[in-house]
């Protein structure tokens, strides 16, 4: 083996899992045992591996890709549909176009400190907000007591998804937006995971900075995007200041036209998205398994999670879990009866912890 492997103890196999094909919901291994993926490729794949719905989008890029502007001052007329899309979707102004959800975050913070001349970016630190350095992460969940005049962001997950399916207080959100208010502090909401149809989240309080990445583009293009409101956006365009941040792929055609592609199955596939969550619901109710559930995002508690999601990968469902919480997104268009199994096993592996 000589590849290193994200989140991995490499001193406990001596070559990793080698998965040669995606189809719709499963994944199949070297081995030839396929799997029912209920982490939907790590959060990325709403449409299933291969989708027929993203047939075709690809190609036509990049018969087009030589004439791809990278020279920062230029773009092309696909990612500026992108743009567009997104800024309407989210209700926003503007868009900056990353490689995914960490870098994502870092172009928030550049954009933050392009407009104000503030120090501090704050966060929880039970979240994940990728790798940039100057974030303070405290431990403090509702970030009240953690905000001053220095305060140039907040940065929180409204559905806190790989700490184990945590949603903010919307209570204590609002003392939040109180206090920026007070303070002129932006407010980043990180949607890398619940962005594009996974969870829709209640903007009762608006978000200044909004970022999403997985789901963009079905898995098929690295994509991340940071989505602005009007007053940041006047800025960038009227400072006169060059916005000294760049990233080489930015805008990239095909991942633009995915994304194009993404918003449109998110407006015409809504009524399928809500009747796959009531029919999960459902399932998880006839078999007593207790779950926190938002949108297309389940959070279920076991005895031992490590033990629960190898005996689930066992049977031929692949899941993940945080600590003794499994996490489990299901892709958007799956055959529920294919799942029936996974509920069955479920439901008996918590009634043998309880006994």
């Amino acid at each position: 083996m000589t590849q290193i492997l994200s989140y991995t103890d490499h001193s406990r196999f001596e070559s990793p899992e080698i998965f040669v094909k995606g189809h719709k919901d499963k994944v199949i291994n070297s081995e030839g045992k396929e799997f029912y993926d209920l982490t939907s490729g790590l959060w990325n794949v709403n449409y299933g591996y291969n989708s027929e719905l993203y047939h075709g989008i690809i190609s036509e890029q990049v018969s087009q890709l030589h004439f791809y502007p990278n020279h920062f001052w230029s773009t092309t007329d696909v990612a500026e549909e992108a743009s567009q899309r997104l800024s309407n979707h989210f209700n926003m102004n503007g868009v900056y176009f990353t490689n995914g959800g960490s870098d994502a975050i870092t172009a928030a913070i550049k954009i933050c400190r392009h407009c104000k001349a503030k120090r501090d970016v704050i966060a929880y630190d039970k979240g994940f907000h990728g790798y940039d350095s100057s974030i303070i992460y405290v431990d403090d969940f509702f970030l009240t007591d953690s905000v001053n005049d220095q305060t140039l962001a907040v940065i929180i997950e409204p559905i806190m998804t790989t700490a184990g399916v945590i949603s903010f207080d919307y209570e204590k959100l609002y003392q939040l937006e109180l206090l920026r208010r007070q303070y002129d502090f932006y407010l980043i909401f990180d949607e890398t995971v619940t962005g594009i149809g996974r969870v829709d989240i209640d903007y009762s309080v608006k978000p200044d900075i909004i970022v999403c990445s997985k789901g963009l583009t079905n898995g098929l293009f690295p994509m991340g995007a940071v989505i602005v409101n009007e007053e940041i956006m006047h800025q960038i365009k009227n400072k006169p200041r060059v916005f000294d941040f760049g990233i080489t792929m930015s805008g990239h055609p095909i991942g633009c036209a995915l994304i194009n592609r993404s918003i449109e199955l998110y407006d015409t596939l809504k009524t399928e998205r809500e009747t796959l969550r009531n029919k999960f619901n459902l399932y998880l109710d006839e078999y007593n398994i207790a779950y926190d559930n938002y949108g297309l995002i389940y959070g279920i508690d076991v005895e031992d999670g490590r033990k629960v999601r190898n005996k689930l990968k066992d049977a031929g469902y692949v899941t993940r879990n945080k600590d003794n919480r499994l996490i489990i997104l299901p892709m958007f268009n799956i055959d529920i009866n294919d799942y029936v199994d996974f509920f069955k096993l479920l439901g008996s592996s918590l009634r043998k912890e309880i006994s």
